[in-house]
């Protein structure tokens, strides 16, 4: 059994009632605050991955593909590190994700697809095996 006993230089138990009551009113904005730094994480991740994903899979993506995911990575990087720290909630992130999301992984899926489709990968294709990435079809219909 431990037994607390108040010496000098010690906080006093009302001190102690005081800061247990102060520590349990804030935890609730302290979880509010952790949760919005755990989408901001998440969100930066989500771009990073994105970058990375196109750094890998389409080295020879059309030009208009490549500036759409760069713009849509551009916009959503640019947008975090000005609202965020002006009170984005993790609502708001949510849905600056989703919007990333709908521009970037239409293309990945398309050519992840497309290189399952020839059985290549995107670190030893051929020039042949890329004309459809920088044809019409490929282009039009994302």
């Amino acid at each position: 059994m431990i037994t607390i006993v108040n010496k000098k230089g010690r906080f006093s138990k009302d001190e102690i009632e005081r800061l247990t009551r102060e520590a349990e009113k804030y935890k609730e904005e302290d979880e509010e605050y952790t949760k919005k730094v755990d989408a901001r994480y998440s969100f930066l991740n989500c771009i990073d991955d994105m970058k990375a994903k196109i750094n890998k899979l389409g080295p020879e993506l059309a030009e208009n593909l490549k500036k759409k995911i760069e713009s849509a990575l551009h916009h959503a990087n640019q947008w975090l590190n000005s609202n965020c720290s002006k009170g984005a909630t993790v609502e708001d992130i949510s849905v600056r994700v989703a919007e990333l999301e709908n521009v970037c992984n239409p293309i990945i899926a398309k050519l992840t697809k497309f290189y399952q489709q020839r059985g290549a990968s995107p670190d030893n294709d051929s020039e042949s095996d890329l004309v459809p990435l920088l044809g019409a079809d490929f282009n039009n219909d994302t």
